[in-house]
């Protein structure tokens, strides 16, 4: 534009000329460059089917191949896979989403996403150093055989698939190390992925699922913030099973485990939103604890006696009797401990209420 002879052709810059004038200059065109862009593979092989009417089982299995999530050359008409396509690619093609894969390649945690059999679609630069190199580009067998112990990482995430739960949090051990993982469940285009974010344990940083219930642990109670935060001046229960120890000498510990899980599973659904609302912790054994973003204490024990109901029908038609003792008590004290033991001391004496009213049946 600012050349002695500029080669923009506008009333501005130059007087207007005729075609042949134009293609005489020699600074007008200085050629073509055309260049491959390897992420519009899948695009292509899609354009091409397009062409082809939907037809050619070929670019199916292409399309396939380069379909790394699985999600674009599903099961469903070929018009599905272009609006799978078109809503993955283009919808995660703006600013803000390039900017979130950057924060998650340079994060601190170890993060890596996994199809529904294991294969690895996606794994941050720390998970990549790690490891020792790039898993996306392996198979699960490959993988395995470079860490035997990739096996159990997929057999926890073949749980939490068929699971109801969203998320799971255990603790795995690893060259003398401790680290805590975080999977969770997505779900997208009918497939299954699992999240993991994998962190190295320290003293006191996190909180953990108990891994037979899905409930938190006694860990969580260490956590101030909430504690002091969230459930300060609410409601705590504690409770303590009618009937389990019997179960667990008359069929085994198995048998037992069995209970414990339905009977959590039954607990979180009769809480609000599923037990999402209210925390449920496993204390210890066949004890629980639940903590209420609540403050009516005659509302809570009305609605533990509901749920009490529901879980002893509920093991009554399997010939099971089970139900549970219960006491609530406020966090109205300098050391959560204090509440559980006030709790605690009410759920001895509503067991003991219930044995005699047992035995006067």
């Amino acid at each position: 534009m600012f050349q002695e002879e500029p080669i923009i052709q506008g009333y501005l810059y130059s007087i207007p000329m005729s075609l042949d004038q134009i293609n005489g200059w020699i600074y007008c065109c200085k050629g073509y460059n055309f260049e491959k862009h390897n992420d519009s593979e899948l695009e292509r092989k899609l354009y091409d089917i397009i062409l082809d009417d939907f037809s050619s089982v070929n670019l199916l299995d292409e399309i396939r191949k380069k379909d790394s999530f699985g999600v674009v050359s599903s099961n469903s008409a070929a018009a599905d896979m272009i609006r799978n396509f078109r809503e993955l690619h283009y919808g995660f093609n703006d600013y803000l989403s390039k900017s979130m894969i950057k924060l998650m390649n340079v994060s601190e945690k170890m993060l890596v996403i996994r199809n529904e059999f294991g294969k690895v679609i996606y794994e941050n630069n720390m998970h990549r150093e790690f490891i020792g190199f790039d898993s996306s580009h392996k198979s699960v067998s490959e993988v395995i055989k470079l860490i035997p112990d990739y096996a159990k990482c997929l057999k926890d995430d073949e749980v939490l698939i068929n699971s109801d739960q969203d998320f799971l949090i255990t603790e795995e051990n690893f060259n003398d190390n401790t680290y805590i993982t975080c999977r969770q469940k997505i779900k997208f285009g009918g497939k299954s992925f699992i999240m993991t974010t994998i962190n190295i344990k320290k003293s006191g940083s996190m909180y953990i699922m108990d891994d037979l219930t899905g409930c938190y642990t006694k860990e969580f109670l260490k956590n101030n913030f909430e504690i002091n935060g969230r459930y300060k001046n609410c409601l705590i229960a504690f409770i303590d099973l009618n009937g389990f120890k019997l179960i667990n000498d008359r069929y085994g510990h198995s048998f037992g485990d069995e209970c414990l899980r339905d009977f959590s599973i039954l607990l979180k659904h009769n809480l609000r939103n599923n037990g999402l609302d209210d925390t449920v912790i496993r204390f210890g054994g066949d004890e629980f604890i639940i903590l209420f973003d609540a403050k009516d204490a005659m509302v809570i024990n009305d609605r533990l006696m509901d749920i009490n109901k529901e879980i002893f029908n509920h093991f009554k038609n399997k010939d099971i009797d089970l139900s549970f003792s219960h006491g609530v008590s406020k966090n109205e004290f300098d050391d959560i401990n204090k509440a559980i033991a006030f709790a605690d001391e009410k759920m001895y004496v509503n067991k003991i209420n219930y044995y005699k009213f047992r035995d006067i049946k």
